[in-house]
């Protein structure tokens, strides 16, 4: 059971005896799509096959759909980090797991996906850690007075007076406003995080060529 199926699937022979011909995307287990058409020789009557044989020689590469990769650096006192995991799937599909402030990235990091991989379940998980002080949030502090004003008002009508917790005021909406516009933030992640995703995407792709070489090894050894 857990050996490959002996042929992939082949078109029907020409009447002449012989078939030369190219086949897209065979259908074998564990593997993606081959990147360019491979030469499938069969040699038979057009009533009964004598021998059906792959020329893997002739194929450029053949790619698991398996892989990881993983970059980092740090830029402008940012360190950032991302990883991208790919397992099997029939069709694509991807998920981006970013931190709420860099949601806008998710499109283009998809997109830049797609046009590496073809085939899998890719994951990428991204993190943007920034230690400088221009990372420290700001107090809003028009909305802090507002908040404790309110309050004030509900101790005086129930006639008690009980401190203020100012460090839980801090979690209320509105309290504190990330540095930056939504926009120069973006900017700046989009910077780190996209060239990481290419030294990512190149170190995914290389482990799924190793794989696929030895898959490629198997299925010979299968048809010798």
């Amino acid at each position: 059971p857990s050996r490959l199926p002996l042929r992939p699937q082949l078109p029907p022979p020409r009447r002449d005896g012989n078939l030369s011909t190219s086949i897209a995307r065979p259908l074998w287990p564990g593997l993606t799509e081959w990147p360019v058409p491979f030469r499938v020789l069969c040699f038979c009557s057009h009533r009964r096959p004598r021998r059906c044989s792959l020329d893997l020689e002739t194929t450029r590469v053949i790619r698991s759909m398996t892989g990881y990769g993983e970059a980092s650096a740090q830029l402008d006192g940012v360190h950032y980090s991302i990883e991208v995991r790919a397992l099997n799937n029939k069709y694509f599909k991807s998920t981006v797991r970013l931190a709420e402030i860099y949601q806008g990235l998710e499109p283009e990091i998809e997109s830049r996906l797609r046009e590496k991989v073809y085939r899998g379940t890719v994951t990428v998980s991204a993190r943007c850690t920034d230690a400088s002080a221009s990372a420290a949030y700001e107090v809003n502090t028009a909305a802090l007075a507002r908040y404790v004003q309110q309050l004030r008002q509900i101790h005086d009508g129930l006639g008690e007076r009980t401190p203020v917790d100012l460090a839980g005021l801090l979690m209320l909406p509105g309290v504190l406003q990330p540095p930056g516009t939504a926009d120069a933030l973006l900017d700046k992640a989009r910077k780190g995080l996209m060239p990481l995703l290419d030294k990512a995407m190149i170190a995914l792709i290389a482990m799924r060529e190793r794989e696929g070489r030895v898959l490629a090894n198997d299925i010979r050894d299968h048809l010798d």
